[in-house]
């Protein structure tokens, strides 16, 4: 990863679309309380495969804004 302590980027890029992945604080607790968060036990690694998953299968809002699940064991969505 690179960038400042506020700001990590993740040096791969998502298959489909070449994209890099920003580590943002407000999704780390560093935002307001209604903002979306990880849970603590996801990896850096996992939330960036979660996010390549999005891209390779589209799965964004009306505006682009990708969002994913993390597919548990048995195929449905978990944690």
């Amino acid at each position: 990863m690179a960038g400042g302590q506020d700001t990590l980027i993740y040096v791969q890029r998502t298959v489909n679309h070449g994209y890099q992945y920003q580590f943002h604080p407000k999704h780390h607790g560093g935002g307001h309380p209604t903002d979306a968060m990880w849970l603590p036990e996801i990896s850096h690694h996992d939330e960036f495969l979660i996010f390549n998953w999005a891209d390779t299968h589209s799965t964004s809002d009306d505006t682009g804004n990708l969002y994913g699940l993390r597919i548990g064991n048995g195929g449905g969505s978990c944690g």
